[in-house]
């Protein structure tokens, strides 16, 4: 089975037609730059009172296909005989019409595990109104009940947003940070069912189900679905979406509060700079230094030790909502988190914030940390990571033939980034269907701008550059190649973040954020890595969507 978004035009005419350590950093983690420094540019030490250079180099309604009993074409498509297309014995719908544009068929299976609104099949068939509008998903064109205009994730009325994936628009719609209420989320086999996949996986085939080749933009929508699911499944952990986001701003204060499983959190998030008369573009800065931006983008502190205490042990807000023994590491909590502070700043104008226009920015394990928030959610604008090594750039299978870089088994101990079992797969890489390649992937085709040095091997500084070379061909696939540049200098040190990479920084912060500018012309470019050899990792053909 694979999964396939199917356009508004396609989706109607097949339903008419069927009706139906981290507290103290390892001796390994004190690596020197290049002049043997092990401090960071400023001399700081990073947030847990470390040198900033640890061991990461940082101290349904959808027709069958195959026209059977669901939708066969004699109008007889429900239960009971009759041809108003209800599919249960009593006549009535059986998915709401809000719901239609979020059911999927894989392979003329109708996907029933995804919910409608009150809790329905998610769709065994329904009949379309004459006057059903594909563009709302309502019957009249109006918004529904609660004030969203469609069911794709909309603030609603009621001022909370819609954050849950199954497809209604009651509060608990699709979110807008991913693509699973409109491709749905496939199951992810065990660790026992994969297969070996020697070489990159091919971004452009789908892995589970009936497989098939992405041949449209709207088919990569879906694949990124689908490497968003694998991504969280393997690497990092799954990345819930709440029941209820909500915000509110005074003294220069955001307070977040999610509620989700019968329990409730808030935190805090300093922004000083916002214009509620006129919005202004943010970047979320994680701790240990800053880039230098443009005039007029509001830097907002990322409060990630808050959210996810960087450590041995699960601690932290996400922590407390959903237990100590979640399987999510910190990096997806830190996602999780950045995607809340969005979720409220769209329902609180006030803390004079665009949400549309968000950039994120972290050096090091903060790097990872980036990566991880621009790639699961799709609101971010500019993802900007910096010298992540292992888990920011670097391919998991490239890392492990690179006896420099830092490997998996101490990657995945170090702390709690990952998900819980991502050490089963040291020496297994190969078993992994997905890499890091398809994560960045998934902020394509978002403007994305990877910050390098080769201050420490164990960065993987080949492996990062290597790994971009494939990333770049996911964009190149979507005709994007300006939204994308992997930058790689000297400078004088870990994170301190070389001056001829600012060239970079202008252009994507003027031209994403501030709309001024010429679009980047993108790039991939190197200063000590070793030269990629396509033939190596890459088998498979990249396709133009």
């Amino acid at each position: 089975m694979k999964i396939r978004n199917i356009s508004w035009g396609l989706l109607c005419t097949l339903l008419m037609f069927s009706i139906i350590s981290c507290g103290s950093d390892s001796a390994k983690d004190n690596e020197s730059d290049e002049s043997g420094d092990e401090s960071s540019a400023d001399g700081d030490s990073d947030s847990d009172s470390d040198s900033d250079s640890d061991s990461d180099g940082d101290s349904d309604g959808d027709s069958d296909s195959d026209g059977d009993s669901e939708g066969d074409g004699d109008g007889d498509s429900d239960a009971d005989g009759d041809a108003d297309g209800d599919s249960d014995s009593d006549g009535d719908y059986t998915c709401e019409f809000d719901c239609l544009p979020h059911c999927r068929s894989w392979n003329g299976t109708p996907h029933t595990d995804q919910t409608c609104a009150g809790g329905l099949s998610c769709c065994e068939g329904a009949d379309i109104p004459d006057d059903y509008d594909t563009d709302t998903g309502s019957t009249d064109g109006d918004s529904d009940s609660d004030g969203d205009t469609d069911s794709d994730g909309d603030t609603d009325s009621d001022g909370d947003t819609d954050g849950d994936s199954d497809g209604d628009s009651d509060g608990d719609a699709a979110s807008e940070e991913d693509y699973f209420g409109e491709c749905g989320r496939p199951d992810t086999p065990g660790m026992n069912e994969l297969k070996s996949i020697p070489k990159l996986p091919d971004p452009f085939s789908f892995k589970f189900g009936d497989g098939g080749e992405v041949t449209s933009k709207d088919d990569w929508k879906c694949r990124r679905a689908e490497i968003n699911a694998a991504a969280q499944a393997y690497i990092y952990g799954e990345k819930p979406i709440p029941e209820s986001v909500t915000g509110s701003f005074a003294d220069g204060t955001l307070k977040v509060t999610v509620e989700d499983e019968g329990k409730s959190i808030s935190f805090d998030v300093k922004i000083s700079g916002g214009d509620a008369g006129n919005p202004k573009p943010a970047i979320l800065e994680f701790p240990m230094g800053g880039l230098s931006m443009p005039s007029g983008i509001v830097s907002i502190s990322f409060p990630s030790e808050t959210i996810a205490k960087d450590g041995k042990t699960r601690t932290g807000k996400f922590y407390d909502l959903y237990g100590s023994n979640h399987p999510a590491g910190e990096l997806i909590a830190w996602a999780w988190g950045a995607s809340r502070i969005i979720d409220a700043l769209e329902v609180t104008p006030e803390a004079g914030i665009d949400a549309t226009k968000i950039a994120v920015h972290g050096c090091s394990r903060y790097g990872k940390g980036a990566l991880a928030i621009g790639a699961f959610d799709r609101r971010i604008a500019l993802t900007l990571p910096e010298e992540g090594g292992s888990g920011g750039a670097p391919a998991w299978r490239m890392i492990a033939r690179d006896s420099a870089a830092q490997p998996l088994s101490s990657a995945c101990t170090e702390c709690v980034w990952f998900h819980k079992d991502f050490c089963s797969f040291d020496g297994k890489q190969d078993k992994l269907p997905v890499d890091m390649h398809e994560v960045m992937g998934m902020i394509a085709p978002r403007a994305f701008l990877y910050l390098d040095q080769p201050s420490a091997d164990w960065l993987g500084k080949s492996t990062g550059y290597w790994t971009a070379n494939a990333t770049a061909e996911i964009y190149k696939a979507l005709g994007e190649e300006g939204a994308f540049t992997y930058s790689q200098m000297n400078g004088s040190g870990h994170c301190s973040t070389p001056s001829g990479q600012s060239t970079f920084i202008n252009a994507y912060a003027n031209y994403y954020l501030l709309g001024t500018g010429s679009k980047p012309a993108g790039a991939v470019n190197k200063s000590a890595a070793a030269n990629f050899n396509a033939a190596d990792w890459i088998d498979w053909d990249t396709p133009s969507l």
